[in-house]
């Protein structure tokens, strides 16, 4: 499955959060490779993901997050 993106809607109309495979939160980065989050989940850098059972996902406030936190206001900047 991939690029899979999970919807905000389930089965019986619950709210579900919206989950990215490694591709789809590659690309939703910016355009990072998949090897890239690969690589950050061993440093224990990147975004928070989840693993069920052999799977890895983000769900997009995870990535948000990550996002938000790389805001800096020059170069000199210390990382949060």
């Amino acid at each position: 499955m991939e690029n899979e993106v999970v919807g905000r809607i389930g089965n019986e109309g619950q709210y579900r959060p919206v989950l990215f495979d490694e591709k789809g939160a590659a690309a939703y980065l910016g355009g990072l490779s998949p090897k890239c989050l690969q690589a950050w989940r061993v440093r224990g850098y990147g975004p928070k993901f989840i693993k069920i059972g052999r799977l890895i996902r983000y769900s997009q406030q995870s990535l948000d997050l990550f996002i938000q936190d790389q805001t800096r206001r020059s170069t000199s900047d210390k990382e949060s």
